[in-house]
């Protein structure tokens, strides 16, 4: 009985994970960046982050917009 629950779960999870690719695999790369945040907001975030140093943000924050 329990076994039949668990096959029942990993299915739908599964099925979700494949559902969820799908979606994402027909939107184009710009899609997929502009329905979560730009490019400038994530550079923005790394520089708060102190990933980047300002000389570099200014650079690619200039390219972007470039």
């Amino acid at each position: 009985m329990y076994m039949w629950i668990i096959l029942l779960i990993v299915i739908g999870v599964g099925a979700y994970f494949f559902i969820q690719h799908q979606k994402v695999k027909g939107q184009t790369p710009t899609q997929q960046t502009t329905q979560n945040e730009n490019h400038l907001d994530i550079l923005k975030k790394r520089y708060a982050k102190g990933e980047i140093a300002k000389e570099e943000y200014e650079k690619m924050k200039t390219d972007l917009e470039g």
